[in-house]
């Protein structure tokens, strides 16, 4: 018997005990092992970078690339003490970069250990060393001399740097804020307990670090000086030149742990504009070319003045609404300037500005300071239950709320139907500062249920005591330590 007449019997054996399609299938079965495992040992023997090329990184399956979410990894991280990575002075947040990290670090259940460093060249030679599993916070992209067994992210943050001259920190700019921060610290003892939402006060903060510069390169970025100049008035930074920094995350292609990993959390992220809220919330406020000096020092002034007369009624009331004793304060500044007797050209009156409606509304006296903050306070909280239903964020909703104070909660309906009509959520302060003004034109107010709205005002208005609460918040929290002395004197 030929071999030809063996495999025709067999063949034909196996057609009686099977149908076609079930004969089929036992075919394909017996061909696929072998080009399985032909297929997975040659992935197997791929260097990173070139599996890469080939597989959408998110859909990994084999044991060497995926981890469970079960088990806590520690991920090292190499960055520099800057105000953008990890925030001592704003109340909006643990810190722009600190937030990004922290969204990493939930999804994949990763524990953050931070490694101090002075320069990118130092981050980058830890990273090679495997010290560390990532370098964040540095501006460039990567090399040659930097080793190719690196990789980085997408650029994410490019704002405006330059390289230092000088940076000069006046002996002045370490206590001209001390009595300001006296009368502000008490305040905050008192009120900081009954709050439902924490202040982010710090207490370990060096005056003289100032804003972080890359020790080799010399690059500050303008975010950096503008975030700690409120506190140093005197600080002088010279630039040379000027270029925008692109900043990326940057890690090891061959670290099992975390590459995947990473590569899928920025490759998510681009999709979303998560990077544009977080530097909304972070930097949004600062003011653009120099900051607003006169403004500071009348802040600083002001309040140190007035404070003392006010500060049982300001504590009484933000305890008693659950408002931030630090926007009271620069609500009440942007309003009135701590003037009980303040008459607006438009009409509203006294130290929280109220028109007569709101003020029979509110049964209130608008010319008595301390009926006057009780009510205001009252009425904040009052917009602020009205926005309930929109799941906002917490200081976004604060945002709404004062746009509501401002220009009423009517036309800040009219602009979050505007935001959703052209597109958007109508659920962030990104998108209502660039709404608002919209309502001075009479193609956009049409379009509304109550018309033409100084749009305008309403975001120069919220923009102002963004600024003023962090730099307030500041102000504590640089000289928290020493004022908690001032108390028993």
């Amino acid at each position: 018997m030929n071999k030809k007449t063996s495999v025709n019997r067999l063949i034909a054996f196996i057609r009686q005990i099977f149908t076609p399609l079930e004969f089929c299938g036992v075919l394909l079965f017996f061909i696929a092992i072998p080009l399985s495992i032909t297929t997975y040992i040659y992935w197997e023997d791929l260097a990173p970078q070139e599996f890469n090329e080939y597989i959408n990184i998110k859909n990994f399956t084999f044991n060497k690339y995926s981890q469970t979410h079960d088990k806590e990894l520690t991920l090292r991280v190499a960055a520099p003490t800057a105000e953008r990575i990890v925030s001592k002075l704003s109340p909006y947040g643990p810190g722009f970069e600190q937030e990004l990290l922290d969204l990493f670090a939930e999804k994949y259940n990763l524990n953050i250990i931070y490694e101090s460093v002075d320069s990118r060249l130092e981050a980058i030679e830890l990273l090679r060393k495997d010290k560390v599993d990532l370098v964040i916070g540095f501006a460039g992209d990567l090399t040659y001399e930097d080793g190719d067994e690196l990789t980085s992210g997408q650029v994410y943050f490019s704002p405006n740097s330059g390289k230092i001259i000088s940076v000069e920190i006046e002996e002045s700019d370490k206590t001209w804020y001390k009595n300001v921060s006296k009368s502000l610290s008490l305040l905050v003892t008192q009120v900081e307990k009954s709050l439902d939402e924490p202040l982010n006060v710090n207490t370990s903060i060096d005056i003289q670090q100032g804003p972080f510069v890359d020790e080799d390169s010399g690059m500050l970025d303008e975010y950096s000086t503008k975030l700690w100049q409120p506190f140093l008035p005197n600080l002088k930074v010279s630039f040379k030149g000027g270029e925008q920094a692109n900043y990326r995350w940057i890690w090891r292609y061959d670290n099992p742990d975390f590459f995947p990993k990473l590569y899928a959390f920025w490759e998510e992220l681009g999709q979303d504009n998560y990077i544009s809220k977080l530097e909304e919330k972070y930097f949004g406020f600062l003011p653009t070319g120099t900051p607003p000096w006169a403004s500071l020092h009348d802040l600083a002034k002001t309040v140190h003045s007035n404070l003392p007369e006010y500060k049982e009624s300001l504590s009484k009331a933000a305890s008693r609404y659950d408002v931030n004793p630090f926007l009271l304060v620069a609500l009440i500044y942007q309003e009135s300037r701590f003037d009980p007797n303040a008459q607006s050209a438009y009409g509203p009156l006294g130290l929280m500005q109220f028109t007569q409606a709101t003020a029979q509304r509110l049964n209130v006296d608008p010319l008595n300071p301390t009926a006057s903050i009780d009510a205001g306070a009252k009425y904040l909280k009052i917009l602020w239950a009205e926005l309930e239903k929109m799941d906002l964020e917490y200081w976004d909703r604060w945002f709404f709320t004062l746009a509501a104070y401002n220009q009423g909660p009517a036309h800040l309906q009219d602009a979050i139907a505007l935001s959703k009509k052209m597109g958007g959520t109508g659920k962030t302060w990104l998108e209502l500062k660039k709404v608002y003004p919209l309502l001075t034109k009479e193609e956009y107010y049409s379009q509304t249920k109550y018309g033409f709205c100084r749009g305008n005002e309403a975001v120069a208005y919220v923009e102002k005591i963004r600024y003023y609460i962090y730099v307030l918040n500041g102000m504590v929290s640089i000289s928290r330590s020493e004022l908690q002395n001032f108390a028993l004197n």
